[in-house]
C-alpha cells in the first residue's frame, strides 16, 4: 500500500507502479492513524509531498511511528523526496509524480 496526498497522485502512480495499491490522504493535514487503521495487516509505505522546512515529512513520521507503535507493525515514510528534491523543487512543494515525470 501506499499513500500519497492527492488523488491526482494516486491516479498517477498507479499507472505507472502496479506492484503498489495508491491511494491518497485527500491533504497533508488529512492523514491520521486513524485512517490508517484499515491498513495495519499491509505493508504502507506513506509519500508527503516536500516543502522548504519538512514539515511535512515530519508531520507524516510522526503518525507514521504512532500507527506503527498502536499497529504494532511497521508504516514506513519514503525519504525520497527529501533526500533528491532540489531547493527549489522543495519551495515549490512537489510530489512524487512532479519528481519522477517533470
Amino acid at each position: 500500500m501506499a499513500v500519497v496526498e492527492s488523488e491526482k497522485t494516486a491516479v498517477v502512480m498507479s499507472e505507472r507502479f502496479l506492484q503498489y495499491v495508491w491511494m491518497a490522504s485527500g491533504g497533508l493535514s488529512a492523514l491520521s492513524v486513524e485512517k490508517l487503521l484499515p491498513l495495519r495487516r499491509q505493508r504502507v509505505v506513506l509519500f508527503p509531498d516536500t516543502d522548504p522546512d519538512g514539515s511535512a515529512f515530519a508531520r507524516w513520521k510522526a503518525i507514521a511511528d504512532e500507527a506503527s507503535r498502536r499497529f504494532l507493525s511497521p508504516v514506513y515514510v519514503s525519504r525520497l523526496l527529501e533526500r533528491h528534491a532540489t531547493p527549489e523543487q522543495k519551495a515549490a512543494k512537489i510530489d512524487i509524480t512532479d519528481y519522477l515525470f517533470h
